[in-house]
């Protein structure tokens, strides 16, 4: 797979970006495998609400005209109208409408669990993304810093009830493909992701997203690719391969 990532909060800003530059005919390019493109909506320091989620369901017929093939909210902070139960509801309402016009739909947060959880506990969110039947993969993220794993939760929601600790994922119906640093990291490392929940929560993981990106030679962007999981106000392209499903 490959991804646009430009880290803005809302659908429409980040397809804007995504065909401004350029680079949705070299998300794919030099991909040994079947290679799918996904617009990512969300990033560090936005929040995934109603209004996003609905926003980008009105703009599902653009992105696929754009030659995407799925979106990824990028839910690192997420907020519900009332409680846990709505805003689950909204990505439910969210994934199926995606599905049905012929979007493959994932999710990446924050390690375990969103950093930020207004009007909502986290792990109960978790355990919503981790039922819902037209959710293609969840993707917990296991870098802070973007070049070192780290295989802990979510300090955040780490002592809230229920805390968001790893064996929420324990029962998960969706493909877990965590998002690493590198892709040595998946299961070649000494530590590593796959080790690490096999023995641990007896998960079996699904594939993988490299977080350093890998860019075509013939085409520079700009601004330049970093390798910091914090976007630039402006936004970068970035590449990420998925692995082993």
């Amino acid at each position: 797979m490959g991804i646009c990532f430009s880290g803005y909060t809302d659908a429409q800003s980040n397809l804007n970006y995504c065909i401004s530059q350029g680079v949705i005919p070299y998300i794919c390019s030099g991909s040994e495998v079947t290679c799918t493109k996904w617009l990512t909506v969300g990033g560090a320091g936005t929040t995934t609400d109603r209004q996003v989620l609905s926003g980008t369901v009105s703009l599902a017929a653009a992105i696929r005209t754009a030659g995407f093939d799925g979106v990824i909210f990028d839910s690192e902070y997420v907020e519900a109208v009332a409680n846990s139960a709505d805003l689950v509801d909204d990505f439910y309402g969210a994934t199926a409408n995606l599905s049905a016009a012929g979007l493959k739909v994932g999710i990446t947060t924050s390690h375990s669990a969103p950093l930020g959880c207004t009007n909502c506990i986290a792990a109960n969110v978790v355990i919503g993304w981790l039922a819902d039947p037209n959710l293609d993969w969840i993707s917990p993220q296991l870098y802070s810093n973007g070049y070192t794993l780290e295989l802990v939760p979510t300090s955040d929601c780490s002592s809230e009830s229920p805390p968001c600790t790893w064996d929420i994922y324990e029962n998960a119906i969706v493909p877990i493909v965590p998002s690493i640093p590198y892709a040595y990291m998946y299961d070649e490392a000494s530590t590593n992701a796959v080790d690490f929940f096999k023995d641990n929560y007896n998960i079996t993981l699904q594939g993988y997203i490299q977080w350093i990106q890998v860019t075509d030679s013939s085409f520079d962007p700009d601004p330049s690719p970093s390798p910091s999981p914090s976007p630039s106000p402006k936004g970068y392209y970035g590449r990420k391969k998925w692995f082993g499903r």
